[in-house]
């Protein structure tokens, strides 16, 4: 018998050769099977169901382990669906997540893609342009908190149409960081509250070091790069719960 596809696995093996490290390419991998399932998958708590959406937070010094470059990888394949998946990029405002949501062309600060339905995924490969203080003040991070429930028919009140209601929300976010922008750009007292209301759907990845790079040339190893010395590690964050 043949070995069955594996998305998740083939994905990893992108960064073979590259400074993605395995532990990111990993939950991007991830992110892309949890947009795919959306709501038609869950696990029975029989009080609740709790779906496969995801908060996931690559995060790496500026210009390290190539974050925007699994994001990149990610992006490239969704284009690929068909239907593809509604995505949304970079800044926005809660009412221009809500609108996408619905499915409604936004006003320049929303990229909307796909289907007709009240699931979308959040792709921003520098997290703070989509979530920051001012996100934050417009009340981005308690729709956030809301929509991470995945409810059946949650409402927002909008400032034009007043009180609306989408049907059977899902969401899925996956974004790259650092911990400088992070903690420049997020009030604390909020970063912490959203990570609670989250849990266990909020994860943050930490990596201290660029992977090791082994360099070839006709064939031949040349050994690990000098530049790119240490394997880096795995580390618990403000935002996030992995060790």
């Amino acid at each position: 018998m043949g070995e069955h596809p594996n998305f998740i696995r083939d994905f990893v093996t992108l960064r073979e050769g590259t400074e993605v490290p395995e532990t990111f390419a990993l939950w991007t991998g991830i992110t892309g099977v949890s947009t795919a399932l959306g709501r038609r998958v869950w696990l029975d708590m029989v009080k609740y169901k709790l779906y496969p959406n995801f908060f996931i937070v690559l995060t790496a010094g500026s210009g390290k382990c190539r974050k925007s470059t699994t994001i990149g990888w990610l992006e490239d394949i969704f284009d690929l669906l068909d239907p593809r998946p509604t995505l949304i990029a970079q800044k926005i405002t809660p009412e221009a997540l809500w609108g996408a949501l619905k499915n409604e062309q936004g006003n320049g600060e929303v990229i909307v893609k796909g289907k007709d339905s009240s699931e979308a995924t959040v792709v921003a490969d520098e997290l703070t342009v989509f979530l920051n203080r001012r996100s934050y003040e417009q009340g981005l991070g308690d729709l956030l908190i809301q929509l991470f429930d995945c409810k059946r028919r949650p409402e927002y009140e909008t400032r034009a149409r007043g009180k609306e209601t989408i049907n059977n929300s899902f969401l899925t976010v996956l974004g790259g960081a650092t911990m400088k922008g992070i903690r420049d750009t997020m009030p604390i007292e909020d970063d912490l509250r959203l990570c609670r209301q989250t849990t266990p759907s909020c994860l943050t990845f930490y990596r201290n070091r660029q992977p090791r790079l082994n360099v070839r040339t006709n064939g031949q190893d040349l050994g690990t790069h000098p530049y790119h010395r240490g394997t880096g590690h795995t580390g618990q964050t403000r935002l996030g719960l992995l060790r």
